[in-house]
């Protein structure tokens, strides 16, 4: 009986050892396309696995250059919008053929496209940092709707249903538009120049980010940048966490890009640290590095975070739930932003 017992168990922790590893393999052998080299803008493919499969994979499929700088990737319905907003342009583009599909273009009234939601299978909320205003892009015909007067500077954008939060960031407020109305409904104050905002994954809360003052105009005496709540069925305010610990002043910190997960966890990178906050508790703040980081991104589907380095041609791929590394990679190019696919 003692020896079927060790065999048993003998067995068990081979398969548990096996099982991991291939948990461990399906986790590596990912891609990704990578928008590298501001000056001469390219989409790089890669593979985790086999390494670069494409130096310009936008450029084998349409026999063209990308016009601009990108500056963020998203995705809907099977598409890949690329943000220009030094040339005031989006590129969509097919994510499977890397076709391009439609080139919207802001360049006569030169908004800048700094964010884009999709509130549904037809409607695209783009916010213009440089205006007061959002354009509502009809998705399906690939036109202009309409356009959409908020506060000054729409910076981001964040979409919760039918119910779409805009960080107005001259303003102090965040504007909340009804998609079916599409009207501003209501403005919240929030602490000075708001400048990300997410929505987390029941769609039950947004998380808004501003910088404090100081950041923008360095005449100004310092304050922190703040974390705040709002309660999207009531739209309300709630609790402003400072975005500092022990070691790191929120004071000095500017903060650039937010992610909220679907487990709730914020990870908020600033131009000197990786922060992340629990936003389920909405509280307790940890340093996770203390460095520039030149993107990060959600990589939803796997619940992994990317880190676009400092330097600029690294990635790192952390867990989301716990930021632990999973793997990480350099290429030959200055990555501008990472798109997983």
């Amino acid at each position: 009986m003692l020896k079927n017992l060790i065999l048993f168990l003998n067995v068990l922790l081979f398969i548990s050892c096996n099982e991991e590893k291939i948990i461990n393999d399906v986790i590596v052998n990912q891609k990704f396309v990578l928008a590298v080299d501001s000056a001469n803008p390219k989409l790089v493919l890669y593979d985790t696995k086999d390494g670069i499969l494409s130096n310009d994979i936008y450029f084998e499929n349409n026999g063209k250059n990308i016009p601009g700088d990108i500056s963020k990737i998203t995705e809907y319905g099977g598409m890949l919008f690329l943000l220009m907003p030094n040339i005031y342009k989006i590129e969509i583009i097919d994510k499977i053929t890397f076709k391009s599909l439609a080139t919207i273009d802001f360049s006569n009234e030169r908004l800048e496209p700094t964010d884009i939601c999709f509130a549904n299978s037809t409607d695209a909320y783009i916010c213009h940092g440089n205006d007061t205003a959002l354009t509502l892009l009809d998705i399906y015909n690939m036109a202009i709707a309409r356009k959409i007067t908020v506060g000054k500077n729409p910076v981001s954008i964040a979409c919760a249903g039918n119910q779409i939060f805009v960080a107005n960031q001259s303003d102090n407020t965040v504007s909340v538009v009804d998609s079916r109305t599409h009207k501003e409904e209501a403005e919240l104050k929030v602490s000075t120049a708001p400048c990300l905002v997410a929505v987390n994954g029941e769609n039950e809360k947004a998380l808004v980010i501003s910088l404090g003052d100081g950041k923008i105009n360095s005449s100004q005496t310092k304050t922190a940048a703040v974390a705040t709540f709002i309660d999207i069925a009531t739209r309300k305010t709630g609790k402003k966490v400072e975005l500092g610990t022990l070691k790191t002043k929120a004071l000095d910190q500017h903060p650039l890009k937010l992610i909220l997960t679907l487990n709730d966890w914020a990870y908020i990178q600033t131009k000197t640290h990786l922060l992340r906050l629990d936003a389920k508790r909405e509280s307790g703040i940890n340093t996770l590095s203390s460095e520039y980081n030149r993107d990060i991104v959600y990589h939803k589907l796997r619940n992994q975070i990317l880190v676009v380095k400092g330097q600029g041609n690294g990635v790192q791929i952390l867990n989301a739930n716990n930021a632990g590394k999973i793997l990480s990679f350099t290429i030959d190019n200055q990555i501008r932003t990472i798109y997983p696919l």
